[in-house]
């Protein structure tokens, strides 16, 4: 609350469905046209909520009854353009609390997640997988004949991605991909 601008999604969000639906937009005006984390000067802010999440993952997941994933969604959106992919981790909390999520502030460059999910693995030992979606949503960029720098699709580039990504989601409430 000391920060401007979180107060000032935080009064809208409160204020109703208005509010909330402006809180939104202005968020993510700020994320994908301004680029820019307006809450980066609160200092533990991503680390106390990434281990609120984590923490609820581990109590909830009940192995046989009920699945809870620690994981998060990379929202990649270069030019409006939809790249999202969500990131599974396959270990629990105790590997999960040991970084900070990936987020579009460093990159829209899906090869510079896979590099972060590399780092993450050879740091904790731990595992990931990316679930790409929404592809329907990206105009051809998720399945492009390019890389998002511009590159040749090279086969180094393919077995990276089908290492990070094997799989991809093709149906959910927002269309098919």
């Amino acid at each position: 609350m000391k920060n401007p601008w979180g107060k000032m999604i935080h009064d809208l969000a409160r204020s109703g469905l208005d509010g909330s639906r402006e809180a939104f937009d202005k968020w993510i005006h700020q994320m994908t046209i301004r680029r820019e984390d307006p809450l980066k000067e609160v200092v533990g802010l991503q680390r106390t909520y990434w281990h609120k999440l984590v923490e609820a993952g581990d109590k909830y997941n009940q192995p046989g009854r009920f699945t809870a994933f620690i994981g998060f969604e990379w929202t990649s959106g270069p030019n409006g353009n939809n790249l999202h992919r969500n990131v599974v981790f396959r270990d629990g909390g105790d590997k999960a609390k040991q970084i900070i999520p990936f987020s579009q502030y460093e990159s829209f460059d899906p090869e510079d997640l896979w590099q972060w999910m590399a780092d993450y693995e050879q740091k904790t030992g731990g595992r990931l997988l990316a679930i790409p979606h929404n592809g329907n949503l990206s105009n051809g960029m998720m399945f492009d004949v390019e890389t998002f720098k511009g590159g040749s699709i090279t086969k180094e580039y393919a077995e990276r991605r089908m290492k990070w990504e094997p799989v991809y989601e093709i149906t959910q409430m927002k269309g098919n991909g």
